[in-house]
């Protein structure tokens, strides 16, 4: 019998992966919250699996890996209380009128930080939790002055305004 894996996710994949589960454990009052390795294994190594040589947020010669440098910018927005989801609407006519079970479904959570700002994060996975690439429009409604990140720390400027709300186009990769 043979366990293990040797199916290997991206470094972006990683970073959302670590990122959503860093939120979502935050939003359930989670106050630690462990890295399984903190560095890639050398390719010699004789791991379970190939692809667990891989899991560290920083390669074999400690540089950073995008999940490092997503945990890096984001968790410092979001430390701090849990307030709530930001209300969200999603904008595309064929996905709002598809059936309950089969709509996306939108991430929003809010969190006061250190400093008293409010800030979201948004992401949207498939009715069954799958990850979307695609990315849908979505329709927060947040102040139309407020700044969007990616987790990087990128700051993203494609978004249209209106009173009172911003329109995102978001996908599983959150942004901030």
């Amino acid at each position: 019998e043979t366990y293990g894996s040797d199916m290997f996710i991206s470094e972006e994949l990683q970073a959302s992966f670590i990122i959503r589960a860093f939120v979502i454990s935050s939003m359930l009052g989670v106050k630690t919250f462990c890295i399984y390795t903190l560095k890639d294994l050398p390719d010699d190594f004789q791991a379970y699996n190939n692809a667990e040589k891989y899991f560290g947020i920083l390669r074999e010669n400690f540089t950073p890996k995008k999940s490092y440098d997503g945990i890096k910018f984001t968790m410092p927005k979001i430390k701090g209380k849990y307030m709530g989801d930001v209300k969200t609407e999603i904008v595309d006519e064929a996905e709002r009128n598809k059936e309950e079970g089969e709509k996306k479904i939108v991430f929003s959570p809010a969190f006061e930080g250190e400093d008293k700002k409010l800030r979201a994060i948004f992401w949207v996975v498939g009715p069954d939790g799958t990850e979307q690439k695609e990315k849908i429009k979505v329709k927060a409604y947040i102040p139309e002055n407020s700044e969007i990140f990616s987790i990087y720390g990128e700051r993203i400027t494609n978004y249209e305004k209106g009173k009172g709300y911003i329109i995102l186009e978001i996908s599983s990769s959150p942004q901030i």
